[in-house]
């Protein structure tokens, strides 16, 4: 039966015939018999309040044990306070009289005995019975329509600040409050529902992933949807910012294309042959070699262009590693480090060029991994165009690619093989930029894990005796972290806007992970120090440990690090990704791998991965993800 608020109620068969009560005194120090069905019933913070059959059975045999609190109202009534289902099954039990506890009205402000009421409610429900979410959502909603701020939310119902700002957020959508209803699910989750409340494929994925049934676990789901939405928006901005400037914009070119990056050119004289003591035999490509790269970034990241410039000097355009002697050239003599190279072509300077054109790529920066989508300022035919490579040596000119026919082949079949191969090239690559992404999205989730697991002022259990195993089984990794700065542990540690947008390694790093320490608990530095040996693997994580099984089928080469990682992350709550299942050899489907999130949800299949040409399909083992220590 529905109760309504500020009316007498009635039974569950026939309205109240009885004469007008007396008028009820308020008296906090006693408790008072009073019928039921003259309480007034104000909207309870828990939406369902019916009480079950067994309840009902319990009152109607017991009656109520525990006293119900109301106030006097200005006309000499009763309104509840705390204990709706019971006043409810004293009603469907019918019950002659309930015992009653009456205070004062209270404080002449009505928003504030409002919001009073509503917060006590909030407590004593979640400690006697934790709220739903829907509850929560509904009464958080309330507080905050009354002026109360989040913080202040949090204070009265004692509440973690961070599900109330949660709860707000996923308030404002129409559509998750009625999902909650149904699904079960936290605030959080809620809140990323309200995010993609306008993209019925994304949220149809995402409950998905709430319920089980969609590829990986939802917080993998949510880091893939937000970095598409990042990515879309990047490219807008940056294709603006170029159309503007009047720079022409053309798809990511395969390598061996002759397109250069300007990175890689300069317009700076030929050194004399007296003056220069480096053999510069033609380079198949001009960034090859450690001393072509150019130093890291903050975050021990590669910009784009740094990506590129390492990638492309050992891997095609499918990633695949190519031998220098295919293009029929010595390999080139190292520069030393301490020869300067000529300063390379700018954007500005190239802009009169009728090569001048740029293309779209992505990067990641940050503990955090946040996605940026940059322009990469290209010359389409330097040589034509009198430019030269930085590093020495002559360009590459791109040759027609010939069908040479094998043993019996035909011409013709000579060109469909190649065509075909072309073909399986192109699908390669397109799983391994669909691979990269998943990578990336389950990187951007486990450090989610890893800042909330290290904001705890105890360490998980087992965690001492993990630590002490990987100084043993990891402790090239642990060394190499503390020799660079504990760079990534310094930011999980530190999990400020601040600190997740400055991780560069150094004494800096240090003296942050020490102040952290400094006067910290027992308890805590040992947090600290599992922090430390964490930060020290997590900055080591990189996309070639998922490349193996795609790379090498049947021959089983899950890096043993990643799995012992992996392993004990599940042990203290972490959900492994598809991708992440991949790369450590358990089953999964390639469907749960490479397809969007979305991919089941509609079919306008997102095809995010084909449109960027990622800018790091493959990686040297020693290049690292991640913000290296």
């Amino acid at each position: 039966m529905t109760i309504a608020p500020d009316t007498e109620t009635t039974t569950a068969d026939q309205p109240s015939t009885a004469a007008a009560p007396a008028p009820v005194v308020a008296d906090p120090d006693r408790v008072q018999q009073l019928d039921p069905r003259t309480l007034l019933m104000d909207r309870n913070v828990r939406l369902d309040t019916t009480a079950d059959r067994a309840f009902v059975s319990s009152v109607r045999t017991h009656g109520v044990l525990q006293p119900i609190i109301a106030v006097a109202t200005d006309d000499g009534r009763a309104r509840v306070r705390f204990g709706h289902r019971r006043t409810t099954a004293a009603i469907l039990a019918d019950l002659a009289t309930v015992p009653v506890i009456v205070g004062p009205v209270g404080a002449s402000d009505a928003d504030a005995e409002e919001a009073d009421r509503i917060a006590e409610q909030v407590v004593e429900n979640q400690v006697r019975q934790g709220l739903s979410t829907a509850d929560q959502l509904t009464a958080f909603a309330d507080l905050a329509a009354l002026g109360l701020s989040a913080g202040k939310i949090a204070t009265a119902t004692k509440a973690p600040r961070r599900e109330v700002v949660a709860a707000l957020r996923a308030g404002g959508s129409a559509g998750v409050r009625e999902t909650v209803r149904e699904v079960p699910m936290t605030l959080e989750q809620a809140a990323v529902l309200a995010e993609f409340d306008d993209d019925p494929a994304a949220y149809r994925a995402l409950l998905d992933g709430i319920s089980g049934v969609g590829f990986g676990s939802f917080a993998h789901t949510a880091a893939r949807l937000r970095a598409d939405r990042i990515e879309t928006a990047g490219r807008a901005a940056v294709t603006a910012e170029l159309e503007a400037a009047e720079v022409p914009i053309i798809e990511r070119p395969d390598y061996h294309s002759g397109i250069e990056k300007l990175t890689e050119l300069t317009d700076a004289p030929e050194p004399s042959a007296e003056g220069d003591d480096t053999t510069q035999a033609q380079d198949a490509h001009p960034a090859d070699g450690p001393d072509a790269a150019t130093s890291d970034d903050e975050d021990g990241d590669r910009d784009d262009s740094e990506f590129d410039s390492e990638f492309d000097s050992e891997f095609g355009e499918d990633g695949e590693f190519d031998e220098l002697d295919e293009f029929d050239v010595a390999a080139p003599a190292r520069r030393s480090d301490a020869e300067a190279l000529p300063p390379a072509i700018t954007a500005e300077e190239h802009a009169s060029c009728p090569g001048n054109a740029a293309y779209l790529a992505t990067t990641y920066t940050g503990p955090r991994r946040q996605l940026q989508v940059v322009a990469v300022h290209v010359c389409t035919n330097p040589t034509a165009y009198g430019h030269r490579a930085r590093r020495g040596g002559q360009l590459y000119t791109p040759r027609a690619a010939k069908a040479v026919p094998r043993s019996s082949e035909t011409t013709e079949q000579a060109a469909a093989r190649v065509l075909a191969e072309q073909e399986a090239a192109k699908a390669h690559r397109r799983r391994v930029i669909a691979g990269n992404k998943a990578w990336e999205a389950a990187t951007t989730a486990r450090r989610e894990f890893l800042f909330e697991l290290l904001t705890r002022k105890t360490p998980p259990k087992g965690a001492n005796a993990w630590v002490v195993s990987a100084f043993l089984t990891d402790r090239y990794t642990v060394c190499r972290a503390a020799e660079r700065g504990h760079a990534t542990a310094a930011a999980l540690l530190c999990p400020t806007p601040a600190a997740a947008e400055r991780p560069l390694a150094g004494p800096a790093d240090h003296e942050r992970i020490g102040k952290l320490a400094a006067g910290a608990s027992e308890a805590r530095c040992a947090v600290l120090t599992l922090g430390m040996v964490l930060g020290a693997i997590e900055g080591e994580t990189n996309r070639q440990m998922w490349r193996w099984a795609l790379d090498r089928p049947g021959f089983e080469r899950a890096d043993a690090g990643l799995v012992r990682y992996l392993d004990q992350l599940e042990v203290w709550g972490y959900e492994r990704s598809a991708i992440e299942r991949y790369a450590t050899g358990q089953p999964v489907t390639d469907a749960e791998v490479f397809d969007h999130p979305t991919a089941a949800a509609t079919t306008d299949q997102t095809s995010g991965a084909d449109q960027d040409g990622d800018h790091d399909a493959g990686k040297r083992d020693d290049q690292g993800e991640g913000g290296q220590e």
